[in-house]
């Protein structure tokens, strides 16, 4: 009886804690935001007289390196890469190549150390010896930016350092002393020795250190750097306390002097802008060429074409084949339209294009090349009702359809001309085919208008009007007003909109003081991504910019210094930085019905581009302060 009650017991025990246990997952502490911290070496960071050709550097936590062999820089550069291995805490470092004497080797990991858990990364832990008596100090920082944009690249950059001063040296010789952009474009090259430099950015497209491919991006300083004690200012009293808190945390102990020159070496920092370009090489060639329509050859050229070009169709081996070309904005993309039909209904058409090249010593010569058009006809889909695809041998009659920059029913602004867009090229417009028709108390009236034509662009046209404002409209064209190179008829197009009201604008008036070379000034949305008007001056005046909606926009200046009323990129072998851009110090805000006035004074305006101090939110590119 006993065992039978004590068994009664425990069972209903075991059923009440089943009850009262809860099965949920640890709540765990807050989340590690803690990257992994340097705990010992050896040798020891930071350390003077070493020649060791292995390295070890242990941290305080398990950790991962994500993409070392591409992060790791060491500067200055070795011929042979080091052999990096991982095991728990510990990174080893194989050096393949005889160290230098006398000489302070950085080894920058970038964020290739980060911690086993989270992901947290130590970002640009650098691990420094000297294989002389001391650890050097100086430095050379700055903010690396796309000269046109005033953006960073999207690309990792390396900034070098050469002791060899000549032109030829960024060509020919590997850099002294390496460095690379952030992603917010910051570089700094540290632990560099006192001497004369010249200090240069590639964007090195085949990662050999050299710049010897005209599609690599340069940046080069104009004039020498000399770093030397006597060229910066006594030191702070104040160190760099963020650095003393890292260093804190290090067992290691360190010297008197180097750890003075560590804390310190903010002071010992030469600040040099770059602004990086892709330099314009008179080689023409062509880039692609393509037949996507069976009545249009494409070609499409690295550069618009300069002066003359010729084109003829030489297989099948006809004369006189007439073509309708026709030419993107930038003169670097060429439409040929066939218009003889038996021609256009081959497959295969082979063609000869002549233009301008230049050789090896930038003469030009007349280049002809030759090339195939072949064209592919679309696949017909199969009508399940019928036993054989449904075949139109007219394709071109296919979506013969006029289109507009009009939306039906919707808000036309005042500022624009109504924008007609063809298929195929406009032979003439007959304007009695055009009606556009004011409608006021449902009365229509005929409007005026004219037609606009562009010799280059051949498949568009343009009508304007004197809009009034908050006025409804009808625009009416008929099949046979718009007769293209193939005589076939377009659809009718019907719309009804409406133009916005004036109250609804707002403008802007800037006005120039104070320089007197020639200025593009270009209106830009508020992300830079969009020119909305660009106008030309040259010298004290006022330009006003009318029929603006009610948003942000953004003013970029671009000093002509050629007075070609384009922007003009550098050029390295001739030591021309390319034309300056700059950027209105604030966003021009525009509200309806509101009149803004600026002022750019140059006489107040900063000389040189300037960066405002970056932002925390490293992981909102977006956000951070841009160039001014």
């Amino acid at each position: 009886m006993k065992i039978k009650y004590l068994f009664i017991i425990t069972a209903l025990l075991l059923l009440v804690l089943t009850k009262c246990a809860k099965v949920s997952s640890p709540t765990g502490g807050p989340r590690d935001s803690i990257p992994p911290q340097l705990i010992s070496s050896d040798p020891r960071n930071y350390s003077s007289n070493t020649n060791e050709q292995n390295i070890e550097i242990t941290f305080d936590e398990f950790i991962q390196l994500k993409d070392v062999n591409s992060t790791l820089i060491i500067s200055p550069p070795l011929e042979e890469k080091p052999i990096v291995k991982l095991k728990g805490k510990t990174v080893s470092i194989e050096l393949k190549n005889e160290l230098k004497d006398s000489t302070t080797y950085t080894l920058n990991f970038g964020n290739s150390i980060v911690d086993n858990n989270e992901g947290n990364p130590n970002e640009n832990f650098e691990f420094v010896f000297s294989t002389g008596n001391y650890v050097d100090s100086f430095s050379v920082t700055g903010t690396l930016l796309n000269s046109f944009t005033l953006e960073p690249s999207e690309n990792q950059v390396y900034i070098s350092l050469y002791k060899n001063l000549s032109d030829t040296a960024p060509l020919t010789q590997i850099p002294f002393y390496l460095g690379r952009t952030d992603e917010f474009g910051n570089y700094s090259i540290n632990n560099i020795s006192e001497g004369k430099y010249r200090l240069f950015a590639i964007e090195d497209a085949n990662n050999n250190l050299y710049y010897d491919l005209p599609n690599e991006k340069i940046a080069f300083f104009d004039s020498v750097i000399t770093i030397n004690q006597s060229f910066f200012s006594e030191l702070d009293s104040k160190p760099d306390t963020m650095l003393l808190d890292s260093l804190s945390n290090n067992t290691i102990s360190l010297e008197k002097d180097t750890l003075t020159n560590i804390l310190y070496k903010k002071k010992y920092a030469f600040h040099a802008p770059l602004f990086f370009f892709q330099e314009s090489f008179p080689n023409q060639y062509i880039q692609d060429n393509e037949r996507s329509e069976k009545y249009k050859m494409q070609i499409f050229l690295n550069e618009p074409y300069r002066d003359s070009i010729l084109f003829k169709i030489i297989d099948p081996p006809t004369e006189n084949i007439e073509l309708t070309p026709s030419f993107s904005a930038k003169f670097d993309t060429l439409s040929f339209w066939i218009s003889d039909t038996t021609i256009a209904n081959r497959d295969s058409l082979k063609a000869q294009f002549s233009f301008y090249a230049t050789d090896s010593t930038n003469n030009y010569y007349w280049k002809t090349d030759t090339l195939d058009f072949n064209y592919r006809k679309p696949k017909i889909v199969q009508d399940r009702k019928k036993r054989k695809p449904e075949e139109n041998s007219k394709v071109e009659n296919q979506n013969l359809k006029l289109k507009t920059n009009i939306s039906q029913n919707k808000v036309f602004d005042l500022n624009k001309n109504i924008v007609v867009n063809t298929i195929y090229p406009i032979d003439s417009i007959i304007k009695d085919g055009i009606v556009l028709y004011s409608v006021i108390d449902s009365i229509k009236t005929i409007e005026k208008f004219d037609v606009l034509r562009n010799s280059l662009e051949i498949t568009k046209f343009q009508l304007h009007p004197e809009w009034k404002p908050s006025t409804t409209y009808e625009l009416l064209i008929i099949p046979s007003a718009v007769k293209n190179i193939y005589e076939l008829d377009y659809d009718s197009l019907n719309l009804s909109f409406k133009t916005q009201e004036k109250e609804y604008y707002g403008s802007f008036i800037l006005n120039i003081k104070n320089y007197k070379n020639p200025l593009i000034i270009q209106l830009l949305n508020e992300d830079r991504s969009k020119i909305l008007d660009e106008r030309y001056c040259a010298g004290d005046t006022a330009l006003k910019f009318d029929y603006l909606q009610p948003e942000t926009y953004q003013l970029k200046m671009i000093y002509d210094l050629d007075s070609n009323r384009q922007w003009t990129t550098g050029n390295y072998i001739k030591n021309r930085q390319p034309e300056k851009i700059e950027y209105y110090p604030k966003p021009i805000n525009i509200r309806s019905n509101w009149d803004i006035e600026e002022t750019w004074d140059y006489t107040s305006a900063p000389k040189e581009y300037k960066l405002e101090p970056q932002q925390d939110k490293k992981d909102d590119k977006k956000k951070q302060p841009r160039a001014r």
